[in-house]
């Protein structure tokens, strides 16, 4: 998968799912690769369930666990371009109020010489 294909991939999920992916710590709710309600965030949308683990909550998109999730879930090592990329649209998420997404993740495509893809219903 290259670096459109995952760009397309996190674009079409964040807009279609269009909420932030919760979950909850001792100070209350937090970012989550895997939410509520089955809710995902940026990079959790590229994470196959079957690679997926709750020790992954809290570790940014460098940790060796969540690159290891990742490359096995998309089949290929993520290179430092790509995991720039991936903690860019994370701060997205994690960041940005909803209704700006999808202005803040065409920024993060005219930076990165990326194309903004159609909205399908796909997620």
């Amino acid at each position: 998968m290259n670096r459109q294909e995952v760009f397309n991939r996190v674009y079409q999920h964040l807009l279609a799912q269009n909420a932030y992916s919760l979950g909850a710590d001792d100070g209350g709710a937090v970012c989550a690769y895997r939410g509520a309600g089955g809710l995902q965030c940026a990079v959790g949308c590229l994470i196959k369930d079957e690679y997926y683990s709750w020790e992954l909550e809290g570790q940014g998109a460098w940790h060796p666990d969540v690159l290891r999730a990742l490359d096995l879930s998309l089949g290929c090592s993520i290179t430092s371009g790509e995991c720039r990329m991936l903690e860019a649209l994370q701060s997205v998420h994690d960041n940005d109020p909803v209704d700006i997404w999808p202005a803040s993740l065409a920024r993060i495509a005219q930076l990165r010489g990326l194309t903004v893809p159609e909205i399908t219903n796909a997620a």
